[in-house]
Parts: C-alpha cells; sequence; structure tokens
C-alpha cells in the first residue's frame, strides 16, 4: 500500500484576528407584528507563519457585510408564526493554507406557543440553508483541507421548555435533516 508519509513534526503558527460592527434594531408595529433588522460589517485579517520556512508565510485579508431580518406576529392566542432570514461569514485556514470564507444563508419559517397558566414556549420551524466554500478533509490525500462548494440542508426542528412546577425546568428539542447535499 502506498501513501505519503506526514511529517515528523510541523513549525508553524496561525493568527486571526477578527473585528465586527453590529447594528440592530426591533420595532413593534400596531402592537402584534415584530421586526427586527440587523447588519454586521466584519474585518478579519488571518496570518499563517511556517518558522521552518521564512519564505512560505501567508497573511489574508478579508471583509463581509451581512444581515439579518424577522418577522413575528403575536396572536392574543399564544401562537406567534413568524419568518427570519439571516446571513453568516466565517474566516477559515486549515492544514497550512488560507481559503476563502466560509458564507451562508438561512431562511426559517415556524410558529411558536406560549401555553396559559405555565412558563412554557413551544415552536416548530422549517429550515433553508445554504453554505459556500465549506471545508471538508480528503482521506485519500492525508486528510488536507479542500473547499468543497456548497453545502444544502434543509428540516424541521421541534423545541420546548416549560416551568410545570417550581424549581422544575423541562427542555426538549429535536431536529430531522431530510435533505442534505454537497455540490
Amino acid at each position: 500500500i502506498d501513501f505519503d508519509e506526514p511529517a515528523i513534526s510541523t513549525d508553524a503558527g496561525r493568527v486571526l484576528g477578527q473585528t465586527g460592527l453590529y447594528l440592530q434594531e426591533q420595532a413593534k408595529i400596531a402592537e402584534r407584528l415584530i421586526v427586527t433588522l440587523g447588519g454586521r460589517y466584519d474585518w478579519a485579517r488571518t496570518e499563517l507563519d511556517d518558522r521552518s520556512d521564512n519564505d512560505a508565510d501567508e497573511e489574508k485579508t478579508d471583509r463581509a457585510f451581512t444581515w439579518r431580518g424577522a418577522l413575528l406576529y403575536r396572536d392574543p392566542s399564544g401562537l406567534a408564526p413568524y419568518y427570519s432570514y439571516s446571513e453568516s461569514f466565517f474566516p477559515q485556514s486549515a492544514s497550512g493554507e488560507l481559503f476563502e470564507p466560509e458564507t451562508g444563508q438561512q431562511h426559517e419559517v415556524g410558529v411558536k406557543y406560549e401555553m396559559p397558566g405555565i412558563r412554557s414556549l413551544f415552536g416548530v420551524a422549517a429550515f433553508d440553508i445554504k453554505r459556500q466554500n465549506y471545508l471538508t478533509y480528503d482521506p485519500g490525500d492525508n486528510y488536507a483541507a479542500k473547499a468543497t462548494g456548497e453545502i444544502h440542508s434543509q428540516g424541521i426542528e421541534f423545541e420546548g421548555a416549560a416551568d410545570p412546577l417550581p424549581g422544575l425546568e423541562v427542555l426538549a428539542t429535536y431536529t430531522w435533516i431530510p435533505t442534505f447535499d454537497i455540490t
């Protein structure tokens, strides 16, 4: 069996610095509709320092604006249907390489319910998540990191939290993901 021998040791360092500025506004419209809007600007700098080879040092600067928004309607019965959208940005490096940042988008639609008489919150939501520049590790290449393109998942999440008795808090969640694709 032929295989590449891994290096006996490495002498490398990685430094990631990230700064973000975030603004968000939440407003109640006509007493029942809640609107949330937020934006974030990130600056990130990643440095790879190969101390065994001065010519192999690398650095990368990334910037991104991401945003999120949501609408929620609070019905007097305790039901609260909602929709939300959000974006993500994550600078990344692995296996001694700098990669393009991972970005993502998430859509979620659901309903929450507050049961009268006890402190409780129950919910069900359907979600759709797409992530670009997702890193995977190739077992055929000594588990080297590779940007695989886009990963897409869809599913349904159930959650519940209640305080049925003084001093007793019950939490439960379940997520079902029938769709998971890497392209």
